[in-house]
């Protein structure tokens, strides 16, 4: 446990949260007098609380800033997880400014296309079918699609919107598209054609937020 009372002045410091323990999750307390904290960086996702308050879980660059009347004592840390997290907090009187430029991808999510409204495990004969860019949920954008035709005979046709092609999946081929407009898949024979259909999309974070 490491403290410091009694001071209007920011602090840094580094923890480490032992891993969970079977059912006992890993934990660290952090004794301070501020109204907001900000994890610089972090191993890990770990879960933070100021006092008595209710758990709240935290990744890097995230945090919370409380109104100046409202000064918390202590910050408690548990780690649900198998590995230790390592934890640098910044904990202070106001909200922490981080001029760190960092390029990070945003967290992505696989699902698949019976997840998506109108799923469907075929292409109909003679027919096309839409995948559009399916958003909200959380969902910000798409990154990539993967199809793979499970069929041992046909192909199957990709097409933009203007109903051009512009790729070509062979029987039993798998191709991954980083594209995130619509476009539709075509099957121009007689037969309905077999596919598996996934995509990767980026989903929101934690960012750090405002307590009213």
């Amino acid at each position: 446990m490491q403290e410091l009372k009694n001071s209007r002045t920011a602090i840094e410091r580094v923890l480490e949260i032992p891993a969970k323990n079977e059912s006992v999750p890993g934990t660290q307390q952090l004794d301070v007098e501020a109204t907001a904290f900000y994890l610089i960086d972090c191993t890990g996702e770990v879960e933070i609380r100021t006092d008595e308050n209710s758990f709240k879980t935290y990744r890097k660059s995230t945090g919370e800033e409380f109104p100046q009347e409202q000064t918390f004592q202590r910050l408690e840390f548990r780690n649900q997880g198998s590995s230790p997290v390592s934890v640098r907090v910044w904990a202070g009187w106001g909200r922490y400014i981080d001029r760190r430029f960092e390029m990070v991808e945003a967290v992505t999510k696989a699902r698949g296309f019976s997840e998506w409204p109108g799923g469907a495990q075929e292409v109909p004969a003679n027919s096309s079918i839409d995948l559009p860019a399916q958003l909200g949920g959380g969902v910000i954008s798409r990154k990539s699609v993967l199809i793979t035709n499970l069929d041992p005979n046909e192909k199957l046709r990709l097409e933009d919107a203007d109903n051009n092609t512009f790729l070509t999946i062979f029987p039993n081929t798998s191709v991954t598209l980083p594209i995130s407009d619509t476009f539709s898949i075509h099957n121009d024979t007689g037969e309905a054609v077999s596919v598996n259909i996934g995509e990767i999309v980026y989903v929101e974070g934690n960012l750090i937020t405002t307590a009213s």
